[in-house]
């Protein structure tokens, strides 16, 4: 096993600061083509313009495997459905990387505040923006 990182570029870079272990860089390259594939599932953003976002695959050394772009990962049929040993795991996006990538977002588009949405989402997109990460953990 391996481990390997996968990063979000684009507009809003978001790095993978945990990793995952992996048998191999086949494995890993399938799995960054998931995630990217889950993240247009799951975001309009990444949808509506696959060309301006790639998944960059870094090894355990932190040296850059793979770049796979979005507009690519959306054609490919990754086929990796068992990630160590789990069936449920091919591309799903742990708290973590979700949490980032909403910070990350929010800090960007500081502008999504003055919009009319409710109370609470505004209050949590402030809280998000503010968070500093914990470089320790």
């Amino acid at each position: 096993m391996s481990r390997y990182y996968f990063n979000l570029i684009g507009e809003h870079s978001v790095d993978d600061l945990d990793g995952l272990d992996l048998a191999d860089e086949a494995t890993a390259r399938l799995h960054a083509i998931e995630l990217a594939q889950a993240l247009m599932r799951r975001t309009r953003l990444f949808r509506e313009n696959p060309e301006r976002w790639s998944m960059q695959l870094l090894d355990a050394e932190r040296h850059e495997v793979a770049v796979i772009p979005f507009c690519e990962a959306v054609k490919l049929g990754a086929g990796c459905r068992t990630v160590n040993g789990r069936t449920d795991f091919a591309g799903r996006l742990d708290f973590k990387v979700q949490l980032q990538l909403g910070k990350e977002m929010a800090k960007a588009d500081n502008d999504i505040l003055d919009l009319e949405i409710p109370e609470q989402f505004r209050d949590l997109l402030t809280r998000l923006a503010d968070v500093v990460p914990d470089e320790s953990q």
